[in-house]
């Protein structure tokens, strides 16, 4: 009966290190759940990857530019510093019809290029305008160099609009090279234009006054056709020259 109490005793003690053993060794719940934010974080929505794969896989396409109200102006604008005479009042015309020519461009590259017709259209006006403003100062060679590879520039973004289908980065390109080079023409143009001689102030019978050039501004293909109607004047007068000179009776003395 003794040992019968003392087996049963043993057992409950066996029992309970056996409970107790399990319980210390047991790992904890494995859980997959974040953890929760504290009170200062914000809890962040899971990433999504799809949309920037699909535009990726858009291809080239335009891309729309700043919006209107972050963006700077791309060209200065230039305004006369007093009274100009004819050639450089031009001048400033030119000047403001390009910034204007740049200025759309810009506008409908932004616009993603909807209105391509229209792009065209620009660029192809500007090179005009570049050329006319060339052609105010036909014996400035080196202001004349420029305006001829800004107009390249002008004509090759023409030609980047004009290719079907177009790669938009080039036309980005392009035109980010016309606005270098008009930049550095219209400067110079500026330069040359306030150069020029100033106007002369005339007072009318009226009280009023008017100012008139101090020269008058000459046409370029009327000034080759001038100098051209003189050189051969001069050498018309130097054949005859000539024929006179071999033709003329020479006086012999018979004395000698």
């Amino acid at each position: 009966m003794r040992f019968s109490v003392l087996a049963v005793v043993l057992g409950a003690l066996a029992g309970l290190y056996a409970s107790g053993s399990a319980g210390e060794m047991a790992p904890p719940p494995a859980t997959t759940s974040e953890p929760a934010p504290t009170k200062n974080e914000v809890a962040l929505p899971p990433t999504d990857n799809s949309a920037s794969d699909a535009a990726d896989m858009i291809g080239d396409k335009p891309q729309s530019g700043t919006p209107a109200e972050k963006k700077r102006p791309l060209l200065e604008e230039l305004l006369p510093a007093g009274t100009v005479d004819t050639k450089a009042r031009k001048c400033y015309e030119l000047l403001a019809e390009i910034k204007s020519n740049v200025d759309l461009i810009s506008k409908d590259l932004d616009n993603s290029g909807k209105e391509v017709t229209r792009l065209i259209n620009t660029s192809e006006t500007l090179a005009k305008n570049i050329t006319t403003l060339a052609n105010l100062w036909p014996d400035e060679e080196q202001f004349r160099d420029q305006c001829g590879t800004a107009k390249r520039q002008a004509l090759d973004l023409n030609e980047e609009l004009s290719r079907v289908p177009r790669i938009w980065k080039y036309v980005r390109w392009g035109f980010l090279a016309v606005v270098e080079h008009t930049r550095g023409i219209r400067q110079r143009a500026r330069d040359l234009a306030e150069a020029e001689e100033k106007p002369l102030a005339v007072v009318g019978k009226d009280g009023k006054t008017t100012y008139v050039d101090s020269k008058p501004l000459v046409n370029p293909a009327t000034a080759r056709k001038e100098a051209i109607i003189n050189a051969d004047e001069a050498e018309k007068a130097r054949i005859k020259k000539d024929q006179d000179a071999r033709t003329k009776t020479m006086k012999v003395d018979i004395d000698h």
